[in-house]
């Protein structure tokens, strides 16, 4: 069961990296960043680290299913560029409670969660 406090909380996912799906947890830590740790076996396989600062955050939407993705993924991009795109079990929760984390850390993301 995730752990979804109102001001952190995290949840079993995978971030894609590429084509390679790494799994681990995602964070939101009381600061408002969005965290994602690999599992110690991703980690050993040289799976990335994500640090977020949600006050950064600018889209937060569902991809599209597609051939090799038959599953849609979040993608959370930032100000800078930066885009993530974790895989979770409630996708739409997930962008609503990133939503409302960000904006309590000040920014105003364009959320589309269809």
């Amino acid at each position: 069961m995730p752990n979804m406090s109102s001001t952190s909380w995290d949840k079993t996912a995978s971030l894609y990296d590429g084509p390679r799906a790494v799994g681990g947890r995602l964070h939101v830590t009381p600061d408002q960043r969005l965290q994602f740790r690999p599992h110690g076996f991703d980690r050993a396989l040289g799976g990335r680290t994500l640090d977020i600062g949600l006050d950064t955050t600018t889209r937060l939407s569902r991809t599209k299913r597609t051939w090799f993705a038959p599953r849609r993924h979040v993608l959370v991009e930032t100000a800078d560029g930066t885009r993530a795109r974790p895989l979770v079990n409630g996708a739409a929760d997930l962008i609503e409670r990133l939503a409302g984390a960000a904006r309590t850390a000040g920014a105003n993301p364009d959320v589309d969660n269809h």
